[in-house]
């Protein structure tokens, strides 16, 4: 509102990228009792995912006639993949887990960029899994992504993967949408996940400002990486760290509570401080 009122900002000049539907929209209402609410329309508040479903129904024929895989057919692929091979299970690997336990390593290549074909990672954020189990895991992982390809149906993953790449290799889409957002802003930045900040890289132009609490990070079952925020200082050029200590929604009896739980856990938030205050300074 600020950018659009007192410094000649178009209202499409900028891009607000979070993390939920309900954050976006939750975005949208506020901004439309401060600019209107047909101004505040014509601003592009939305999730990482439906960004990057729509550039690549813009500029993509690959997500034309694409559905979003239903949970069932996940299960079932995962399924037969986990499973030992059979006559009847071609695909199974006989990996001794849990059908969602697989699902969680997907992702989790998916969010760190492996596509279908790459070498998947098996590290700390994979802690189910060995390194002798690697071969049956890349089986199943190229697998799992060639049985979603020849049902032409796409995870929520795939959005994010296939437009890294897109963005990674056709410099025409990443310099359009450069040229085309003045202003990016990312909400709830400790959230985001590996693969979102390097989307932002992408298509960042000096022009990138990302809110975040490190401890409100709580979305790591789903991909979010802590580690963004610290990563953020060294990955993108000329940060400036503002800190906001100031707590304007509770009152001092919940905010002292909550720090006497945070105060047992505070390695993550002193590493954090430590490396604002160096980098700022």
């Amino acid at each position: 509102a600020n950018l659009i009122n007192n410094h000649n900002i178009d209202v499409d000049e900028i891009l607000g990228l979070t993390f939920t539907k309900d954050a976006a929209e939750n975005m949208r209402r506020r901004l439309s009792k401060v600019i209107g609410k047909d101004k505040s329309k014509e601003v592009y508040l939305t999730t990482f995912h439906s960004f990057a479903l729509a550039m690549l129904k813009k500029y993509t024929t690959d997500y034309s006639n694409i559905k979003i895989v239903e949970p069932w057919f996940e299960n079932q692929v995962a399924n037969d993949i986990v499973k030992p091979r059979s006559y009847n299970n071609k695909d199974g690997q006989n990996l001794g887990i849990n059908a969602a336990s697989f699902l969680d390593f997907v992702s989790y290549q998916k969010t760190h960029m492996v596509k279908k074909g790459n070498k998947v990672i098996i590290d700390e954020g994979t802690p189910l899994f060995a390194e002798w189990e690697r071969d049956g895991l890349q089986n199943g992982f190229n697998t799992y992504c060639t049985r979603l390809e020849n049902a032409r149906k796409k995870s929520f993953d795939d959005m994010l993967l296939d437009f890294y790449y897109l963005l990674l290799f056709n410099d025409e889409v990443s310099n359009a949408i450069k040229n085309k957002y003045k202003i990016i802003q990312v909400d709830e930045g400790q959230d985001t996940s590996v693969i979102n900040l390097e989307i932002l890289k992408l298509i960042e132009n000096n022009n990138v400002a990302i809110f975040q609490d490190i401890n409100q990070s709580i979305f790591s079952f789903q991909g979010a990486s802590a580690e963004n925020a610290f990563n953020f200082i060294d990955r993108f050029d000329d940060v400036e760290i503002i800190n906001l200590p100031h707590n304007f929604r509770s009152t001092n009896k919940i905010i002292s509570a909550c720090n006497d739980v945070l105060s047992k856990y505070r390695g993550a938030e002193h590493q954090y401080n430590q490396f604002t205050n160096q980098k700022s300074g």
